[in-house]
Parts: structure tokens; sequence; C-alpha cells
């Protein structure tokens, strides 16, 4: 059974958190990053608009919370 959006979208978090080199690369170019990490087009625009909502959906039976950080 292949993979859920949902579990390739934890995936993709949990090795943006444990790969620096990754993770530079996102900085770079975010959506070539989720397209090699085989995300699907529609979880690809939530993240690069911040659709928390659909993502947290997508998210819901994970650990994972998208949220907004706010700076002063």
């Amino acid at each position: 059974m292949p993979p859920t959006k949902g579990e390739k979208l934890q995936k993709f978090f949990k090795d943006l958190a444990r790969d620096q080199g990754l993770y530079q690369q996102y900085l770079a170019d975010p959506r070539q990053v989720m397209e090699n990490a085989g995300l699907d087009e529609d979880v690809i625009e939530a993240v690069l608009a911040g659709n928390l909502t659909f993502l947290n959906g997508l998210l819901q039976s994970s650990n994972i919370i998208c949220g907004t950080l706010v700076r002063s």
C-alpha cells in the first residue's frame, strides 16, 4: 500500500528537520525539494501558501503540528 499524503508529508518534515543539507536546499528552492520528495502538487501548494488547516488535516495522526511563528 503506497504512503498517504500525510505520511509523505510527515516524512518530508522529519527529513527536513534532521538533514541540514536538505534544509539548505529547501531554503534555496522549496518547490524542487518537495517535488524531489514525491509530495503531491496540492500538498506543495499548501506548504507554499501556508495553508495550515489543510496541512494539519493531513498530519492529524502524527505528532507534527504546523503553525506560525511570530517574532517581534
